[in-house]
C-alpha cells in the first residue's frame, strides 16, 4: 500500500515516468546505503554498494521499467475502451457481437446508471445472463432494490406497474384512463365499432384466460401481447374492454371479432387518444 501510494503522489505531483523511476530506484538503493552504512567496519560501503549494482540493480531495474510499461499499456488500453463504448447501452443483438470487455464496460456503466453503486463481477455476469437468455422477458434482481428486465431486444429497469382498476364504461358516456378517452354511445358514431353486450361493461386490465379474435383467428391476450413484443412491465396498463361475456375490445388491437354485433348492437364504442 506504501509502495502504491508513493508512486501515485510522484505520478500526481510530476507527470513524469523518469521521477517515477527516480522515486522507486530511491526506496531500492537508500535502505542498501544505511545498512552498508552501519557496518562499514566490516566493509566499506562503496564495495556493498558496487556488489549491489553489479548483482542486483540492473535485475530490479529491468523489473521496475516492465512494471511502467505494464501500467503504461493498462492506460493505453483503458483509454482506447473509453474511446470504443459510447454512453447508450447497445440493443442485446449488438452487445452479442461485442468483445468482452467492451461488453463488461457498457454493462458496468449501465448498472452504476440505475443505481447500483459498485458492481461487482458476478453482477456484470447475471446481466449478461439476461443478454443471452433465451427468455425475451427475463429479469434480474441487483443490489439496491434495482430490477433489470430484458424487454426482447434491450435491457432497462423494470418499473412493475399496478394494474387498472375496474371502472364501468356507462352505454352513454366516456372514460378516460392511461391517456386515452373510451367512448361509449348507444347511436351510431363515427369510427366507432358496433357490439352487443352481456351485462355491464367494463375497462380493466387483462386477466387470466382473457381471448379475442382477430383476422389471424383467436388467441389469448398474453399470446398476442407476447407477438406485439409488448413489455411485460407495461402490459397491466392496456385498457380492456370487456362485460360478462369476456372481451369486446382491446386498445391498440382493435374489437373482438367475436363480438361485433352485425344487426341489432345495443352499443357503439370508440377509443379516442388524448
Amino acid at each position: 500500500l506504501g509502495f502504491s501510494m508513493l508512486v501515485y503522489l510522484v505520478s500526481k505531483l510530476t507527470k513524469s515516468l523518469g521521477c517515477v523511476l527516480f522515486a522507486i530506484s530511491a526506496v531500492i538503493v537508500t535502505p542498501i546505503y544505511i545498512a552498508l552504512s552501519r557496518n562499514r567496519k566490516n566493509a566499506p560501503v562503496w564495495l556493498g554498494m558496487l556488489t549491489f549494482y553489479l548483482l542486483y540493480f540492473g535485475a530490479s531495474l529491468n523489473i521496475m521499467r516492465q512494471w511502467a510499461a505494464m501500467a503504461l499499456l493498462l492506460r493505453q488500453d483503458e483509454q482506447a475502451l473509453e474511446a470504443l463504448s459510447g454512453n447508450t447501452l447497445p440493443d442485446v443483438q449488438t452487445l452479442k457481437s461485442l468483445p468482452q470487455a467492451l461488453q463488461n464496460r457498457y454493462i458496468t456503466a449501465f448498472l452504476k446508471e440505475q443505481g447500483v453503486k459498485e458492481p461487482e463481477k458476478n453482477h456484470v455476469e447475471l446481466a449478461l445472463q439476461l443478454v443471452y437468455s433465451d427468455n425475451p422477458a427475463a429479469q434480474a434482481s441487483f443490489p439496491g432494490g434495482v430490477t433489470v428486465c430484458r424487454q426482447y431486444d434491450r435491457l432497462t429497469v423494470c418499473t412493475e406497474q399496478e394494474p387498472l382498476s375496474q371502472q364501468e364504461l356507462p352505454p352513454d358516456g366516456e372514460v378516460e384512463r392511461s391517456g386515452l378517452r373510451i367512448v361509449s354511445s348507444t347511436e351510431p358514431l363515427e369510427g366507432a365499432f358496433p357490439v352487443k353486450t352481456v351485462g355491464t361493461v367494463y375497462i380493466r386490465s387483462r386477466r387470466a384466460g382473457d381471448r379475442m379474435r382477430l383476422q389471424g383467428g383467436s388467441k389469448l391476450l398474453k399470446q398476442l401481447y407476447i407477438d406485439r413484443k409488448i413489455p411485460a412491465s407495461q402490459r397491466k396498463q392496456i385498457p380492456v374492454i370487456a362485460d360478462n361475456h369476456g372481451v369486446l375490445a382491446v386498445w391498440n388491437f382493435g374489437p373482438n371479432l367475436d363480438r361485433i354485433a352485425e344487426k341489432e348492437p345495443d352499443r357503439y364504442i370508440r377509443f379516442e387518444k388524448i
